[in-house]
């Protein structure tokens, strides 16, 4: 995607995709233990 966005504006040529997604959410559900509890059945 930056690819694209690129073509017009060169500073995202550098830009970190990490920048953009906030996983918190998802590192404190795996982090609880239910993805684990999920895959157990």
């Amino acid at each position: 995607m930056l690819g694209f966005i690129e073509k017009d504006n060169p500073k995202a040529k550098g830009a970190d995709p990490k920048m953009f997604v906030d996983d918190s959410l998802l590192r404190e559900i795996e982090a609880s233990g239910f993805v684990k509890t999920l895959y157990q059945r």
